[in-house]
């Protein structure tokens, strides 16, 4: 469900300060998640312009990236404040804080259970946007939306009801999460990478994820579908300007000759090529594969990782 983002027009252009739209851009805090920190827990304080806009400075930004390792540490958010007020970092979190036994996480898993079961779009909306005034969204997506999709496909194949509510639940979170995609800026000063599915059905979430990642490490990732004839990406790539070209398979995949041939032929100067996924993270010896990089399978990591690379 989009969410209305600040107007921008009438902005000082006061050095130093950044509208709400360029601080959800650089964090992935969603904007009622910064409106909730700022009215409800008085976590930060932006400033305003007369029209009343919210401008932040570069120690606001650093204040919630900050917010977001402690949220992501376990500290609950109305916790937060009080460690912050101390200026103390908290101590290392039980296991269990935010485990499979934690009783707010099991809570809203209870909530989006029951919603998805009942196919309430609605529903399931309120369930995210009350816990994303809470949380960040790679906590979200971990602590949430990972669990009740895992806790779906671990039903019987013969229940054709959780086969449904999987299929709602899916398309769903890529509805969402394309949407958050696109409300980050589409402007991107840093390199660009294009992302390629070998897999004919893909995890789609996975690949959201990862280019929601590299957003946040200033990495524009250009998603392709599957089917993509790998003979034109070295053209492609070079239309596109990228940096690297990112092959993605949860599964190891087929056609190993064709796959052989074209990283062995792949040309540099089209780019860096990488892997992302349990299915590439260890190629078959006889591929002869040189210079490609691994990424690994967690798609927050790999996006670091991509970043550290193209910085080298």
């Amino acid at each position: 469900m989009a969410v209305p983002i600040e107007p921008i027009d009438d902005l000082p252009t006061e050095e130093g300060l950044f509208p709400i739209r360029t601080v959800c851009s650089l964090t992935g805090v969603h904007p009622v998640t910064l409106r909730a920190w700022e009215r409800r827990y008085g976590l930060i304080r932006p400033k305003r312009t007369p029209k009343g806009h919210r401008l932040y400075s570069g120690e606001d930004i650093e204040l919630i990236r900050h917010i977001l390792r402690l949220l992501d540490q376990g500290v609950s958010i109305g916790q937060v404040g009080q460690l912050l007020d101390a200026r103390k970092a908290p101590a290392p979190p039980e296991p269990e804080a935010s485990g499979p036994g934690d009783p707010a996480w099991n809570a809203y898993r209870m909530r989006l259970r029951e919603a998805v079961g009942i196919l309430d779009e609605s529903a399931v909306s309120q369930v995210w946007e009350d816990a994303l005034s809470l949380f960040s969204l790679d906590t979200m997506i971990l602590q949430l939306a990972l669990p009740v999709r895992d806790s779906l496909r671990e039903r019987p194949a013969s229940d054709q009801a959780a086969a449904a509510e999987l299929s709602f639940l899916s398309r769903w979170l890529r509805q969402t999460l394309n949407t958050r995609l696109r409300q980050m800026s589409p402007s991107i000063v840093g390199p660009t990478v294009v992302v390629v599915p070998l897999d004919e059905s893909p995890d789609d979430l996975c690949l959201l994820r990862f280019a929601l990642a590299c957003r946040r490490e200033g990495i524009g990732a250009r998603l392709l579908g599957p089917g993509v004839p790998l003979g034109g990406l070295g053209t492609l790539a070079g239309k596109a300007n990228a940096r690297a070209v990112i092959l993605y398979s949860e599964r190891t995949p087929g056609h190993a000759t064709r796959l052989s041939r074209f990283c062995q032929s792949w040309d540099r100067a089209h780019g860096v090529l990488c892997t992302l996924g349990g299915g590439l993270e260890s190629l078959p010896p006889g591929l002869g594969v040189k210079d490609i990089v691994s990424l690994g399978t967690d798609p927050d990591k790999a996006a670091v990782a991509l970043h550290e690379h193209l910085a080298r």
